[in-house]
């Protein structure tokens, strides 16, 4: 079975000795391995966008 990859709006959290850093990203990726990657689906309430959010303590590259 193969894996619909589609393009997704990604917020990465990361916490590395005390700094906090925030970065968007635009990347293709499937639902699968985001859920793998720990994300969640958030919404702005605001503005209504929708984007899966990362929080992670190591440096991640996509």
């Amino acid at each position: 079975m193969a894996w619909k990859v589609t393009e997704k709006n990604i917020k990465i959290h990361t916490i590395i000795d005390g700094i906090h850093s925030v970065e968007d990203r635009k990347v293709a990726i499937s639902y699968r391995k985001l859920k793998a990657l720990g994300a969640k689906r958030r919404i702005y309430k605001d503005t209504k966008e929708v984007f899966f959010f990362i929080e992670t303590d190591y440096d991640l590259t996509l």
